[in-house]
């Protein structure tokens, strides 16, 4: 819902549009009926994606955004990143430690650093160069036998 906010802030001020992925589950609902207000008309819900497909998703993305409160590792930010894709993500939990100084890291608790994250990535396009280039070398520290 913060995200929803941020972007209420922000929409005005830049051309993208927005896709969101992932189940839906019970708590969804208030997410739903917000989306259909007239602020959301550029967020659009692919809902669950199957894994196969991701890296396409990635790749056609200007930038991934991921907002996680509490993440066990990180997994979808490395995805990002390895498709060379810049990376906005929360600071918290285990993400800046997965992602280093390679992705703008905001605070997923304030809508405001959101969307000051939000603006950042769409519009500053030597941000979104860097983070690419140091995205994808970053995770070459990563692998499955690790």
């Amino acid at each position: 819902m913060r995200m929803l906010d941020a972007w209420k802030l922000i929409k005005e001020d830049i051309p993208h549009h927005l896709y969101l992925t992932g189940g839906m589950d019970w708590k969804s609902t208030d997410v739903f009926q917000r989306l259909s207000e007239p602020d959301f008309e550029r967020i659009h819900l692919l809902g669950r994606v199957e894994e196969q497909d991701m890296p396409v998703i990635y790749s056609l993305s200007d930038f991934v955004i991921y907002l996680s409160l509490f993440e066990g590792f990180g997994l979808p930010v490395l995805e990002a990143m390895s498709c060379g894709v810049p990376v906005m993500a929360s600071k918290i939990s285990s993400i800046p430690e997965v992602t280093g100084d390679h992705a703008l890291l905001v605070d997923p608790n304030s809508i405001e650093s959101i969307a000051a994250g939000f603006l950042q990535m769409a519009t500053e396009k030597s941000l979104k160069e860097t983070l690419s280039a140091q995205g994808s070398q970053q995770t070459k520290q990563f692998s499955w036998e690790r």
